[in-house]
């Protein structure tokens, strides 16, 4: 009853937002026909766009995946996944089979980060207990950054035989109707949509979106719904997008937070896995800072930013 009241709330502060003439979002002036989507209010405080056309979820067999630094991977990581399991689950009534926490290639241009070899093991300590979230290398191993379709792309085909295709191993144990659904925090599509941090166009975004599902967990101070909202390729396939919020744990954990503390010497614990911290301890991660640039250069405007969403 309580998490009922608490929804309702949040759905009621949504459309004061809106005015009582449904004439603006998100601080912007907008004509009636121009509103971008309708909030369904829901139980799980979800703001569920659902345009005509909108398909189902029910009774779908689902493969989530998420994509990013994952330096280092920390509690709020895994938090997503099973926030978005709980909503698909519950709220969609669809069954979540897997999901695959997948980190970018050495490549991909990101500041401070550690090798792939690294990350890679630290996500593999992190999910060493968890029944259904899984490592995937096959990013990490690309001597390019993939884009984000390239990467769902990868899950899907069964015909790559670079390496071992993660998605035909999902068919395999679940069956072939298993869809996949891209999963972010609401500072990654943040990044996507303002930046090239990943080298990642905003039409590999698009792209994602349009032929897969998108689910973003907010995050404290970002804005994913006006995100969608600016982008016209995100606009179009809005009905292909879930935006929900965790009312359970809005943590604003980063890594970024993280990575600084550590080079400080300062106490992490409890944001991380232990076994992952004395991982890092071990291999003298994250000892230095990497983000020397000249100031007023492209690197330190892009640092900035990052600074600010990461």
């Amino acid at each position: 009853m309580v998490d009922e009241e608490k929804g309702a709330t949040r759905s009621k502060s949504v459309v004061n937002k809106q005015g009582s003439d449904g004439d603006t979002f998100l601080g912007y002036k907008l004509p009636c026909h121009c509103i971008p989507y309708h909030l369904a209010p829901s139980s799980s405080g979800a703001q569920r766009m659902e345009p005509d056309g909108a398909t189902t979820l029910a009774g779908r067999k689902v493969a989530l995946i998420a994509t990013g630094a994952f330096n280092p991977p920390h509690y709020a990581h895994l938090r997503i996944f099973e926030r978005a399991r709980d909503y698909l689950e519950r709220v969609e009534s669809a069954h979540v089979v897997v999901g695959y926490m997948s980190t970018v290639s050495d490549s991909s241009g990101i500041l401070e980060l550690a090798p792939a070899k690294h990350r890679l093991r630290m996500i593999e300590i992190a999910l060493k207990k968890n029944e259904w979230i899984k490592p995937g290398s096959w990013e990490a191993q690309q001597s390019r950054q993939p884009s984000l379709h390239e990467i769902l792309r990868h899950y899907e085909k069964a015909d790559i035989h670079s390496c071992k295709a993660l998605i035909q191993e999902v068919r395999n144990n679940h069956g072939d109707e298993t869809l996949l659904i891209l999963l972010c925090g609401g500072d990654f599509l943040e990044a996507q949509v303002s930046c090239e941090p990943y080298q990642l166009a905003n039409e590999g975004v698009e792209s994602a979106v349009e032929h897969y599902r998108l689910i973003v967990v907010s995050r404290p101070g970002f804005e994913p719904a006006k995100s969608v909202y600016l982008v016209d390729g995100l606009r179009r396939n809005e009905a292909n997008i879930h935006i929900i919020d965790d009312e359970t744990f809005p943590n604003g954990l980063s890594s970024t937070r993280i990575r600084t503390a550590i080079r400080r010497g300062e106490n992490v614990r409890y944001s991380l896995p232990d076994k992952v911290l004395s991982y890092i301890a071990h291999h003298r991660l994250y000892q230095t800072s990497s983000l020397s640039c000249p100031r007023n250069s492209y690197k330190w405007l892009l640092l900035r930013y990052l600074l600010r969403i990461i």
